[in-house]
């Protein structure tokens, strides 16, 4: 017969084993969460094509000259190119002034709206003069009025974009100073594309009697790049129905959009793989 010190004896070791496997499990369960939350996190950038980000979109009226003031943090979607990595809209910042008016240096961010509709910036961004998308300063790759943590692309990181998104073995012309290249690149920017570039066909705010144009034929969008010789022109990409992608240089004062670039980038994916 047992005595009673046997048995207290068993069930303590019953208990103790008991406690043992439900530590264990528990221990198990918190390696395998944090596994799937780093992995949760790592994967997007790796893996994904397109991702989202936070970032600060400039408030109503914020000072141009301040631009720690943009503090009214938005998602916006952003997309991986490359290296690159782009907002995937146009830029729509600040207030709609007519497109009869110059847009100035006045601490406030002003846009063109085409045919001075509010819906029009709505759904395809604003149209901003050089100087004011710049923030009136002529720094090239300045942040300008991108939101923090994004710049105005200089002229060599368009080409970039367009020489990574050409077809064929040979790289598009950088140095073209009129004329259209890098073909299908046009193709794969705009909306519907592959590259998740997603470019409307905004038109633009000319110089002539400050009429609106292109809409449905036309993107337009400005470098923080001038052109050496002329410094009242300024270069940038343009997109129509051919697949290419036009390269030229325009004066100032029209209203283009705008396509802000991160200031970091990443390693391509295709790189990667090799």
């Amino acid at each position: 017969m047992k005595s009673r010190n046997s048995d207290k004896q068993e069930s303590f070791r019953w208990i103790k084993a008991g406690l043992t496997v439900i530590i264990f499990s528990l221990v198990i369960s918190v390696v395998i969460v944090k596994a799937g939350f780093l992995i949760s996190t790592v994967s997007p950038v790796v893996t994904s094509h397109i991702f989202s980000d936070t970032y600060a979109k400039p408030a109503v009226n914020p000072s141009i000259m301040n631009p720690s003031s943009q503090t009214n943090a938005h998602g916006r979607r952003i997309i991986k190119i490359g290296t690159q990595i782009w907002m995937a809209e146009n830029l729509n910042a600040g207030t709609r002034i007519d497109g009869a008016s110059e847009q100035t240096d006045n601490g406030i961010i002003e846009k063109y709206c085409y045919d001075n509709n509010e819906e029009n910036c709505a759904t395809d961004g604003g149209l901003y003069q050089w100087n004011e998308a710049m923030g009136h300063t002529t720094t090239e790759g300045a942040q300008g009025i991108c939101p923090n943590g994004f710049h105005i692309p200089t002229d060599a990181e368009l080409h970039i974009l367009e020489n990574y998104l050409k077809d064929g073995a040979n790289s598009c012309n950088s140095t073209r100073s009129y004329g259209q290249d890098c073909d299908t690149a046009g193709t794969k920017l705009k909306v519907g594309g592959t590259s998740g570039f997603e470019s409307i066909l905004t038109g633009y705010r000319g110089i002539s009697s400050s009429l609106f144009s292109g809409q449905g034929r036309y993107a337009h969008f400005w470098s923080s790049s001038q052109r050496d010789v002329y410094v009242f022109r300024v270069w940038l990409r343009y997109l129509y129905s051919p697949s290419t992608v036009g390269r030229a240089s325009y004066p100032k004062t029209y209203g283009l959009s705008i396509r802000c670039l991160k200031d970091v980038s990443l390693p391509d994916a295709a790189a990667m793989k090799e």
